[in-house]
Formats: C-alpha cells, sequence, structure tokens
C-alpha cells in the first residue's frame, strides 16, 4: 500500500527539470544593464536569464573544456550549467555622483 502523503500524477514525470537558459527577460533586474558576453567575461554577481522568466546570479565560475574557454556556473537553487558561447547577462551598474 502507498503512503497516503505521496501523490503522483501518470502524466507528470517523478523527475524535475531545470530551466534552460533563455535569450533575455520580460522585465530586466533594478540597477542592471543587458550585456552580451563570451565565457571568459563573465563575472560573480551577474544576473543570468533562464526560461522560466527568472534570473539567478552566478555565484560561481570553473573553467572548463579543451583551452579552458567555456565555464561551468553555479547557481544557488540550479544544477550547474555549463556555457559555451556568447550569453546575455544583467551587470549592476553604479550611478556616481561626482
Amino acid at each position: 500500500m502507498r503512503p497516503s502523503w505521496i501523490v503522483q500524477s501518470r502524466n507528470e514525470s517523478p523527475f524535475w527539470e531545470a530551466p534552460a537558459l533563455s535569450a533575455g527577460l520580460p522585465r530586466p533586474p533594478v540597477n542592471t544593464v543587458a550585456v552580451d558576453v563570451h565565457p571568459w567575461e563573465l563575472r560573480l554577481g551577474d544576473v543570468v536569464p533562464f526560461s522560466d522568466h527568472v534570473g539567478r546570479p552566478v555565484i560561481d565560475i570553473r573553467a572548463v573544456s579543451l583551452g579552458q574557454r567555456a565555464r561551468c556556473l553555479t547557481f544557488a537553487d540550479l544544477p550547474p550549467v555549463t556555457v559555451h558561447g556568447r550569453i546575455r547577462v544583467y551587470r549592476r551598474c553604479e550611478l556616481r555622483a561626482a
């Protein structure tokens, strides 16, 4: 007999699929500017857009692949993502008073 707290539909997969990288967000985060960058130009704190329309900040960057050109990005709530080509990120911009 199955425990009553386990609820699973036959149509739903028991595994959660992580969202994929997307081209942009419907509304950019406050005080950020959209920048198209190569993987080796990424910085900690850059906000990366995903297909679920949520921007997530990068918390760790590791060089991977032949020539160390690709980057493996780590996020707080997703599995690591490897980036090979240019992507759009949102980078914080600061207004400085003269």
